[in-house]
């Protein structure tokens, strides 16, 4: 899980043109705190890391998922609207 969130974190926060403190600031934590959660140096409380999805405007689920697992749920969204609009 640790791995997952840090590659997300990074992900969502660079898609979102943000700083590691912007998104402390915004989720009410530290930057220190942050940086911990980022390095799998400390395990995130859920009201932590919904506050972090909330920062990042992405739901815990997109920070906790394995890479692969969101791009396929993305190709799925995709292949559905795709199909509607034929």
């Amino acid at each position: 899980m640790m791995n997952e969130l840090a590659t997300n974190l990074m992900r969502l926060r660079k898609m979102n043109s943000l700083t590691q403190q912007d998104v402390a600031d915004a989720a009410g934590i530290s930057r220190v705190a942050y940086r911990n959660l980022k390095k799998g140096a400390a395990q995130p409380r859920q009201k932590t890391l919904q506050a972090l999805a909330d920062a990042l405007n992405a739901s815990v689920f997109d920070l906790l998922a394995p890479l692969e697992e969101l791009q396929n749920q993305m190709l799925s969204i995709v292949t559905t609207a795709i199909s509607s609009a034929v």
